[in-house]
């Protein structure tokens, strides 16, 4: 049995969101899935999301892989800077998509506090994990930077642009079910390229 960890962005995943539906398949196939429920999710504080992880910690293993959706990309960069290299161990895999760009975390900092600036660490994120990949969109209202030349090429991710209308590739996107989320999970497959 596997174990997954999902952290969700601002607001929150509930469904039809598709981290929602990504625990409810792993589940539904036997996995151990945590989807812990960050602490004031509409008006979230890094440090408390910060704290409500690091309680978590002996949770992560060196058989957990980490999914995570925009601003819970955005605490798992935070976590690894302040944590991996000397409390955690390594998970297996880590998931980052659609992490936000300081341009929207600037605009809604009176909701989002304490986020900028997020870490760019790539030595924390490779003492954090064996494999992290980011899947982003040129097209996310949430980081006209472009995630793929904000973090990818600096932190040395490897990279999925997915077509610019998927924009922060959430519910309001349109993206519920995620068969090629699922299929990496499962390790059906080694990247995420695409939605089907």
């Amino acid at each position: 049995m596997n174990h997954f960890f999902i952290l969700h962005g601002w607001q929150g995943s509930d469904a039809p969101h598709w981290q929602s539906w990504l625990a409810t398949e792993l589940r539904a196939l036997g996995h151990a899935v945590d989807f812990p429920d960050l602490p004031q999710r509409d008006t979230p504080k890094r440090d408390e999301w910060l704290t409500a992880l690091q309680q978590q910690r002996e949770k992560l293993t060196p058989s957990t892989t980490v999914i995570c959706h925009s601003l819970g990309s955005a605490l798992w960069l935070h976590y690894c800077a302040h944590d991996c290299a000397v409390y955690a161990p390594k998970v297996a895999r880590v998931l980052l998509v659609a992490p936000p760009g300081p341009s929207a975390l600037a605009q809604y900092a009176d909701s989002m506090q304490g986020f900028l600036p997020v870490p760019m660490n790539a030595a924390a994120l490779r003492a954090a994990a064996v494999q992290t990949q980011l899947v982003c969109t040129a097209g996310d209202p949430f980081c006209v930077e472009t995630a793929a030349k904000l973090y990818g090429e600096p932190l040395g991710l490897p990279f999925t642009e997915l077509p610019p209308e998927l924009g922060h590739l959430n519910a309001a996107a349109g993206l519920g079910p995620w068969p090629q989320a699922l299929q990496w999970c499962l390790g059906q497959r080694e990247r995420v390229t695409g939605i089907s």
